[in-house]
């Protein structure tokens, strides 16, 4: 919907915010079939091209605006000046249409899109609440947490790094439908059998190069042992060297890894690039369709039709993922906290290749960290990840640890949107 229609006013209305990947928007999404049944009426402020948009504007119930906004960079680029007029813009831009609508409230979720809606809240004079999902909150959500009335947090050491703001923990939040995959429609969706256990490979929404390119050279090991379904990521691809199992050239480029499982619930639809294996004359295992990608759809998942049985590619899945998700017996991904936070509530085995530091501020170095000392999970870093490394770590995580179980059901969150919901009400009232 235009922003420049007239809006309604409403005696509840709620504007959310959050972007950029779709570990911004999950919180949002899990949100918004509560507040609509709780009679809120429900605005959604993000950028005109992120892939909240493609997640939010279809929704019934919801009205999506779009503002400008800009890349907040820690480092020297030529673009900063350029993005920094873009968040400016995009402040003046929030500020008004926060002023037209009237909210009782802003819940944000973070990404750069989010700040200057949570700035422009508290030039409004409305409360807003911010979500934090890592152990240490990023860039944006600093830039906005000293507007904030309230700051929810996921991890208990996130305490620690915020000022300024009232802090609730609440634990992290997995989206109900989650929990309602059923494998046997997974098993027949990828054309496995049980003759071997499932992987599942994932980067986020957005992918991650690298361990695309890892899974790729290592699928000559893998499919004895394993049947494998990798979601490559949108419009992430296997370099040329990968698939003719010469290396990883690009391993260094950086990418946006992370994510989450929702993250691939991402967009309209899932990827049609499939991936299909074979041999190449030389007796490598190659893999068609990687090098080329796949195109991008509404409806069903679909892939290339696999050569070498046991594995199925796909850029990413839609309805289908929970299928897949229940279908697993391990998860083979980088180390977001919603990632994280959703395998553990599926209790599923993980092992997680954190973002380096050399690209990313640290926030999923610090996440895995947190988890492996709790016993949850297994960590490989990134600059030690090669085939032997990960067949090691694949065999110690499913056959050397028998009380990892017992530790996952143990650990499974508690579901935190009834505190969320409450915690909305009580802060809006305190603006009426």
């Amino acid at each position: 919907m235009k922003t420049t229609m007239k809006t309604r006013h409403h005696d509840k209305t709620i504007v959310l915010t959050g972007g950029g990947s779709t570990g911004h928007v999950s919180v949002n999404l899990a949100l918004i079939p509560g507040l609509l049944a709780d009679g809120w009426s429900v605005h959604y402020i993000g950028s005109k091209d992120g892939i909240e948009r493609s997640l939010i504007e279809p929704l019934k119930g919801v009205t999506y605006h779009e503002i400008s906004t800009g890349k907040l960079r820690r480092y020297w680029d030529k673009r900063n000046l350029s993005d920094m007029l873009r968040v400016g813009k995009g402040l003046v831009q929030a500020t008004a249409l926060l002023r037209r609508l009237r909210p009782n409230i802003v819940f944000s979720k973070g990404g750069f899109v989010s700040v200057p809606v949570v700035l422009g809240a508290k030039l409004n004079r409305i409360p807003a609440i911010i979500h934090e999902s890592d152990v240490t909150p990023g860039l944006a959500n600093r830039i906005a947490i000293p507007c904030a009335t309230a700051v929810c947090t996921t991890f208990p050491e996130t305490a620690a790094y915020i000022r300024g703001a009232r802090v609730v923990q609440v634990g992290p939040l997995v989206r109900p439908e989650l929990y309602n995959g059923d494998a046997e429609r997974g098993r027949k969706l990828c054309g496995f059998d049980r003759s071997r256990p499932v992987l599942l490979v994932m980067g986020g929404s957005l992918g991650s190069r690298r361990l695309n390119e890892a899974i790729t050279e290592a699928l000559p090991e893998l499919l004895p042992r394993w049947q494998i379904v990798h979601l490559r990521g949108k419009g992430q691809v296997a370099s040329e060297a990968a698939v003719a199992g010469g290396g990883s050239a690009a391993s260094g480029a950086k990418e946006a890894g992370g994510g989450s499982a929702e993250a691939s619930l991402a967009a309209k639809g899932p990827g049609t690039g499939g991936g299909a294996t074979g041999r190449s004359a030389t007796g490598r295992l190659t893999v068609s369709g990687l090098a080329t990608g796949g195109s991008m759809t509404g409806g069903s998942a679909t892939s290339d039709s696999v050569v070498e049985p046991g594995y199925r590619s796909f850029e990413y899945l839609s309805e289908e993922l929970p299928d897949v998700l229940a279908l697993a017996d391990a998860v083979l991904t980088r180390a977001g906290a919603n990632a994280l936070f959703e395998m553990l509530a599926l209790r599923k085995p993980m092992l997680l290749v954190p973002l380096p530091l050399s690209q990313s501020r640290g926030d999923q170095l610090r996440n895995a960290a947190s988890f492996e000392a709790a016993g949850l999970a297994r960590v490989l870093p990134e600059e030690k990840l090669s085939t032997v490394t990960l067949m090691q770590e694949l065999r110690a995580l499913t056959t050397g640890d028998p009380d990892l179980q017992d530790r996952l059901i143990a650990a499974a969150p508690a579901d935190p949107l009834p505190q969320l919901h409450d915690l909305i009400r009580e802060t809006a009232k305190g603006r009426s």
